[in-house]
């Protein structure tokens, strides 16, 4: 395939897309030949009889979405979902349990700052002691603040 090709084809399909809305303004003519085969068409049948169909103006600027998308597209987003009661107690429950969950975490980081800001000797989960810097303890009750304002409400 020659390099100048490619090249062609995008200008040409660039072209034919910015006369589709030239075109799509234009008249179409249907008529139904003889046979009862249905036509459309830019320019009017040589012979018989025919109907001038005009686009509106705003068939050129925006897509045309018919009814029957339409109504495909409401009743999912409308329709009424049938209530499981067991999925119901489920989510009850799991809104429950992280209503449980933030109360604990609230109280939890209250708990700390209050230790954080009167006590610099700390003792661990295992039992070991440890001094901490002003720093640290900065850096522990501003944790333990950004924890309140997630889980206090």
């Amino acid at each position: 395939m020659p390099k100048g090709k490619p090249t062609l084809n995008v200008l040409l399909t660039t072209l034919l897309l910015g006369l589709a809305g030239a075109v799509a303004a234009a008249e179409m003519y249907k008529w139904t030949d003889t046979d009862g085969n249905v036509h459309y068409s830019q320019s009017p049948p040589p012979q018989g009889q025919f109907q001038t169909l005009k686009p509106n103006a705003s068939a050129t600027t925006r897509p045309v979405q018919s009814d029957t998308a339409k109504t495909a597209i409401q009743p999912a987003e409308e329709a009424p979902q049938a209530v499981d009661p067991e999925q119901e107690k489920r989510e009850q429950q799991r809104k429950q349990l992280e209503a449980d969950i933030a109360e604990y975490n609230c109280a939890a980081a209250r708990e700390q700052i209050e230790i954080y800001k009167n006590y610099k000797r700390i003792q661990d989960t295992q039992g070991n002691i440890s001094v901490l810097s002003d720093e640290e303890r900065a850096a522990k009750i501003k944790a333990a603040e950004k924890t309140i304002k997630k889980y206090c409400h």
